[in-house]
């Protein structure tokens, strides 16, 4: 029997070997849930990671090249210019949030184990205020140079 998008077995009530293939079915069904949710949590977080290493080559980029734009008298002592203050904050961005995703896949993880996965609402803001962060930045880098 279908009902919505999930089919649900039903028992024939003359026939002895139904009902061990329903119960069959259904520890089939079971048992492939959880592993495809395992699979695209991991999906996730190797995205998240994919995105923290993009974060980290940015802030490499900016701190070596960024550095040539800026007007320094080459006799003075070395200084931090604002491209190299820039471009340690996107890497350390970057390491914060890889590590912010590998605890939410731990977190996720966890609550699929136990078959009571809430979403940690906790991740989605602080993402959120790291890419408004980011944009901030950035529209001042380039206001200033």
């Amino acid at each position: 029997m279908l009902i919505g998008s999930r089919y649900v077995p039903t028992l024939v009530k003359d026939d002895p070997g139904t009902e061990m293939a329903v119960e069959e079915a259904t520890h089939s069904q079971k048992s492939k849930l959880p592993i495809s949710e395992h699979l695209a949590n991991e999906r996730t977080f190797l995205a998240w990671v994919r995105t923290a290493l993009a974060v980290i080559s940015f802030g490499v980029m900016v701190a070596r090249i960024g550095g040539r734009f800026e007007r320094h008298d080459p006799h003075s002592m070395p200084h931090f210019s604002f491209s190299l203050l820039l471009g340690v904050s996107f890497t350390l961005l970057g390491v914060v949030l890889m590590l912010v995703a590998l605890r939410n896949f731990l977190y996720v993880r966890s609550s699929i184990e136990r078959a009571s996965f809430h979403p940690y609402r906790d991740f989605a803001m602080l993402l959120t205020a790291m890419i408004a962060f980011i944009a901030i930045v950035l529209t001042i880098f380039l206001l200033t140079f």
